[in-house]
């Protein structure tokens, strides 16, 4: 789930950015080499997070928070520019033959312990992802299912051949940072250190709290072949643990921070004091996903159409935004979008109490005592969960939510958590009934795993959805190569809307505030090799 706070990437996200891509892309400022007296040598540059990141393991999490950590450690196979444009990374060059895809994996990279990164491990980890056993969430989202991989160390190259079409296969790739050949063969290792081949190495950690990378000298296959030489590289990054955003701000304004996501209300004094900032795009910030597993009354589609009857959505997301976000136009938010277009427009329902009150009586709950409606003996009590990091004010939203179905006799427990516990949650104990989920992704196929297929804790699907419509539109989109399904993919996605299986309803824009700072990102992510630290 890039630098902010969105379900990528799944999940962009679980930020929560599931980051399945992360969110946005723009650049800082000017990151050259022009005026070199501009820059600060050898410095420190302080990150602010809104969560700790958890397990760092990047072939283990679709959480934003952590990938935002790892792409300073970690290298893919290839890269992405914000134009969209495909460039090397730990392959020079590529080519596709049908369903087969060759790299030319570059010679001479090495990993933070001084052992190469060869085309042996590169495809050792494509090889480890795409295998079911290892469950990795990365698997449909970013990995295409049944992806074989071989490697030819006289040449160099890795050759990786698909079971069936995967649209935009190489640019779901630009989001897998691959491990080196020892944290692959005890993964245990990546779960709290870092074994990869990126420009900088994790020195030291503190759960919860702090997290210092050191830059690696020599490192020169950065995105198109970027290099930590250029004056004004970190010499280390030091990320801490900031839940609050107001505090966020402050540590900027006062000179103890480099770099920081605030948004909403909070980043007032940031653009009072016209601290330089870069809006990194679009991101989710309200999307309401129902749990539709057995036992569950939203697993009944007239309860999920009531309980968005219900909803003023607007007016919710008004609040959760502050004023400031934008209505959703879809699931896709991450530019640059594979597939344009609004999805969502005039598909979601009115507000209307005394059409939901009918719609819950159609479905049987009937009003009880006190209100609450029942069925069978059981009262309809609902639990919402929401991520209370994710920016925005999620708490008043939300509890405006549950005050709008108590009057048509839904009770609704409110649970905030942090995306990490959520996450924990949502994939885990599956003890929620509703829960806001902003899962960010660019290329529509990024979503499939988590509204089709497999439920978790087996797979990624962890409302447990079950659209035949969407999955035979997505089975037609995935035969056809990159935009060319666009069409299809917009129409399954649509789908999902009508059945109120997911429903996005509030965007917001993600700006990154630097002060003694530049950066680019891509995909919402901040590119490492971009960092510089500047005087003033």
């Amino acid at each position: 789930m890039h630098a902010g706070r969105s379900v990528a990437a799944v999940v962009c996200g679980l930020g929560l950015a599931l980051a399945a891509a992360a969110c946005g892309s723009g650049s800082g400022g000017s990151n050259g080499n022009a005026g070199t007296s501009k820059y600060v040598t050898g410095g420190t540059l302080t990150m602010l997070i809104p969560s700790d990141p958890g397990n760092l393991d990047p072939l283990t999490t679709v959480t934003s928070v952590t990938r935002d950590l790892d792409f300073f450690a970690y290298d893919p196979i290839v890269n992405l520019e914000p134009s969209g444009k495909l460039v090397s990374g730990l392959a020079t060059a590529w080519q596709q033959s049908g369903s087969t895809y060759t790299f030319t994996i570059r010679r001479g990279v090495t990993c933070s312990d001084g052992s190469a990164m060869t085309a042996s491990t590169v495809a050792a980890n494509i090889n480890y992802l795409s295998n079911p056993k290892n469950k990795s969430p990365l698997l449909g989202v970013f990995i295409a299912p049944g992806a074989k991989a071989t490697a030819d160390a006289a040449t160099s190259k890795v050759t990786i051949t698909l079971a069936a079409p995967f649209p935009f296969f190489l640019e779901d790739l630009t989001q897998v940072g691959l491990a080196c050949a020892k944290g692959l063969s005890n993964p245990s290792l990546l779960a709290d250190g870092t074994d990869g081949s990126g420009p900088y190495r994790l020195t030291s950690s503190t759960a919860g709290q702090q997290y210092t990378f050191s830059v690696r000298h020599g490192y020169a296959w950065g995105p198109g072949g970027a290099t930590t030489k250029p004056a004004g590289i970190p010499a280390k990054i030091v990320v801490k643990v900031v839940s609050d955003l107001t505090t966020e701000a402050n540590l900027l304004l006062e000179g103890q921070a480099n770099l920081a996501s605030v948004q909403g209300l909070a980043s007032k004094p940031l653009s009072a004091a016209r601290v330089a900032s870069k809006d990194a795009g679009v991101v989710p910030l309200g999307e309401l996903w129902f749990n539709q597993g057995t036992g569950h009354a939203t697993a009944d589609q007239l309860v999920r159409q009531a309980i968005l009857t219900a909803l003023d959505l607007p007016q919710v997301g008004d609040v959760l935004g502050q004023g400031l976000g934008s209505k959703a136009t879809g699931m896709v938010t991450v530019a640059p979008k594979a597939c344009p277009g609004d999805t969502i427009t005039g598909l979601l329902p009115a507000y209307d109490q005394t059409k939901a009150a009918a719609l819950l009586d159609q479905a049987g709950w009937k009003t009880g005592p006190g209100g609450i409606r029942a069925k069978g003996g059981k009262q309809l009590k609902l639990t919402l969960l929401y991520a209370s990091d994710t920016g925005g004010d999620p708490a008043s939203a939300f509890e405006l939510a549950a005050q709008e179905l108590k009057k048509v006799g839904v009770q609704v427990q409110l649970t905030g958590e942090t995306t990490t516990q959520l996450e924990s949650v949502i994939f885990g104990t599956g003890n929620w009934d509703l829960v806001n989920v902003p899962l960010g992704v660019n290329t529509p196929n990024a979503a499939a795993p988590f509204v089709s297929g497999p439920a978790a804790p087996s797979g990624e699907n962890f409302s447990h959805i079950d659209n035949t419509a969407y999955t035979s539109l997505a089975a037609k989109a995935t035969a056809l190569p990159g935009t060319s399904g666009c069409a299809d993919w917009n129409q399954a996605e649509q789908q999902l809307f009508r059945a109120a299986d997911v429903v996005p309803f509030e965007n917001a824009s993600e700006p990154l505030w630097a002060k003694g700072a530049t950066f680019q990102t891509v995909t919402g992510i901040i590119e490492p090799t971009s960092l510089r630290l500047v005087k003033g």
